[in-house]
């Protein structure tokens, strides 16, 4: 079995659905590259992704780096565009936010504070390749709309990316 691999870049934006108790529901910017894996098929049914995503902040808002393992299934297969459901099920984030801790006394401390978690989340997203060339793709995502043990922001998720894949 020949194993065939496919690239991507993406760039979007994200309020960061899956974070609890972010303050608001700004939007972030966000950039990320896959690799994904499938078997030997120009158009795969079946595919697995490696994924790293980027989210920035400004100031001392939320920023992760993320690394994750997900599967994709293609429920709509054409010659020159398909539609995806994918899921991704473990993640190791490494992320940085500042925390306004205020003490009775009036007087505010800012905390900055680094943490790495390894998570199995079952993170939920959607997305469509469309082939515009023998080994192009524009690739629109909308991705973290759900996620299976993870706590959310209760804010409207809003995690958006368009990148180009290429095979390999």
């Amino acid at each position: 079995l020949k194993v065939n691999f496919r690239l991507a870049l993406f760039g979007g934006v994200t309020n960061h659905p899956l974070i609890e108790n972010l303050n608001d529901n700004s939007s972030y910017p966000q950039l990320a590259a896959e690799l994904e894996l499938f078997g030997d098929t120009d158009n795969p049914m079946h595919s697995g992704l490696l994924q790293i995503r980027n989210t920035f902040g400004s100031g001392g808002d939320y920023k992760s780096l993320e690394f994750s393992l997900g599967y994709r299934f293609r429920f709509i297969r054409k010659n020159n565009f398909n539609i995806y459901a994918q899921t991704r099920f473990a993640t190791l984030n490494s992320f940085s936010v500042d925390i306004i801790d205020t003490n009775p006394a009036n007087n505010s401390v800012d905390i900055r504070r680094n943490e790495t978690e390894f998570d199995i989340p079952f993170i939920f997203g959607i997305g469509a390749d469309i082939k515009v060339s023998d080994n192009g793709y524009i690739s629109l995502l909308y991705d973290r709309f759900f996620a299976l043990g993870l706590e959310n922001s209760d804010n409207f998720p809003a995690d958006f990316m368009v990148g180009y894949k290429f095979n390999l």
